[in-house]
């Protein structure tokens, strides 16, 4: 005989109802999220399949062997193309109309990549006919506008993404804060910020940011807010309790990152403005590196693109000197002293694009519509064909092909008054490009030296052939867009 079930009482229901919600919480707390190098994966993933899919889905079609080595040339080809137009820097991963010009732009310049393979490499299969080809090119910028909307509307979900609280509002709590709700808003929702005491204590909202409350109360604004990451802007500053107290938000899932990690991860800088521990962060090593292997492959990669790059410079020194004599008679070249590793001085070499004795003695930064440039050197500064000769300083061992740029004695001066830690850039070889100059434009002002110093210093603590490579790749961008100064 079946018995009746009692009902539950009031405070029966209210205490399951909790225990519920206590569960939700907690699946919520430790709920999957995708982070930057995930999303990286699935991005770049997504792009490649779409890229190869005529060379498979032809062959699924017919029955045939894929040709996977057209398929994987293709994706080389876009993996190229897209370090060339930057297509996943954050800020056009984040919109999708930035994100559809960028994947149109990198398509132009993989198939003309992919032609290019396709003549010198036997295994590499282009279409019989240029309507073949153009079909080809059609479907997958289908596909690609297919798999970018898809993924902007489905990966990119708030469902997905870190909610971020920055414990801190110092200046660079409040830059790394710019930098989330500007290049990263797709991929963070910033919650707010979590004042110390004596910050801000009476102030509710911080550059359009929330004051979400103390750090004494730092639990519960994280569980109230449903956090998922912390970033520390004062770690320095932590006393032993809050530190405990970052122990148990650990425990209850939520991330936690030093502003300097996050801040070099997403922007590719060191933050260098707040505080000697950032600065010092900044002069550390941070894993054991090979750099004695990479110091020898760099050096044959130096001396490779010098020899190569000196046979072609000599093809347009006539026509530059020709150039030059008609408009600005004077010398075809120009040497000035600049400051390499270790803080020892050498000459570099350029093709003078300025008038005779332009400076008069003085070291000036050049400014925009400077009326000293001659004609013709406002041509070789747009294409940098004026750093060229420099390749001589590579080939002679002064400089590097890649590195932070050198600067004049009297510069350096200026800047070490107000920049710390300005000398740390000369720790390695000075480089005819480098890191700063494929990220940041020319400045001529001390905000824009300290920039390419967080630039510059990065590069030094990550160096790497593969960044050096990525380098190069983006300088042919520069030089072909004619973006110089």
């Amino acid at each position: 005989m079946a018995t009746q079930r009692a009902p539950l009482s009031l405070n029966a229901h209210l205490g399951a109802r909790n225990a519920a919600s206590h569960v939700l919480e907690g699946a919520g707390r430790f709920a999957p999220v995708l982070g930057l190098a995930e999303r990286r994966i699935i991005r770049r993933g997504g792009d490649l399949l779409m890229v190869a899919s005529p060379w498979l889905v032809t062959a699924a079609v017919a029955g045939a062997q894929p040709d996977l080595a057209s398929a994987l040339t293709a994706g080389v080809a876009w993996l190229l193309a897209a370090s060339i137009a930057d297509t996943y820097r954050p800020h056009r991963a984040a919109r999708s109309r930035l994100s559809l010009f960028a994947a149109g732009l990198t398509l132009a310049i993989a198939a003309g990549l992919f032609a290019v393979a396709a003549t010198l490499l036997p295994q590499v299969i282009l279409p019989a006919t240029t309507f073949g080809f153009a079909s080809d090119l059609a479907l997958i910028a289908v596909l690609l506008v297919g798999w970018t909307l898809l993924y902007s509307h489905v990966v990119q979900q708030s469902a997905w993404r870190y909610r971020a609280a920055i414990r801190g509002s110092t200046n660079a709590a409040r830059a790394t804060a710019r930098t989330l709700r500007r290049a990263l808003a797709r991929d963070y929702t910033l919650v707010g910020f979590v004042a110390d005491e004596g910050e801000h204590d009476s102030v509710q909202v911080l550059d359009g940011v929330r004051v979400l409350g103390m750090a004494d109360r730092l639990l519960d604004l994280l569980q109230t807010n449903r956090v998922s990451q912390l970033v520390l802007a004062n770690e320095d500053r932590l006393t032993g309790e809050q530190i405990e107290l970052l122990a148990q938000a650990r425990q209850q899932g939520v991330e936690i990152v030093t502003m300097f990690d996050f801040y070099r991860t997403v922007s590719g800088r060191l933050p260098l403005e707040d505080g000697p521990a950032f600065r010092l962060a900044a002069l550390t090593t941070p894993r054991e590196r090979a750099f004695t292997f990479y110091a020898l492959a760099k050096r044959g990669m130096d001396v490779a693109i010098s020899l190569v790059g000196l046979a072609g410079v000599a093809l347009v020194i006539p026509f530059i000197a020709l150039a030059n004599a008609l408009e600005s008679p004077g010398p075809l070249f120009y040497s000035q002293t600049r400051v390499g590793r270790g803080g020892r001085t050498f000459k570099i070499l350029k093709f003078r694009s300025m008038i005779v004795n332009a400076e008069r003695g003085t070291a000036q930064w050049s400014r925009p519509n400077d009326n000293r440039i001659t004609r013709i050197g406002r041509v070789i500064r747009k294409t940098h064909l004026d750093e060229v000769p420099q390749l001589w300083n590579v080939l002679s061992g002064d400089m590097s092909f890649v590195g932070p740029r050198p600067e004049r004695p009297e510069m350096i001066q200026e800047l070490e008054a107000h920049i710390h830690s300005y000398a740390a850039r000369h720790a390695v070889q000075p480089g005819l490009t480098g890191w700063a100059q494929v990220n940041y434009p020319y400045g001529n002002t001390v905000r824009d030296a300290l920039v390419k110093l967080e630039y510059d210093l990065y590069y030094i603590q990550h160096r790497s052939l593969w960044l050096d490579v990525l380098c190069i790749v983006r300088t042919i961008k520069t030089v072909v867009l004619m973006t110089g100064v």
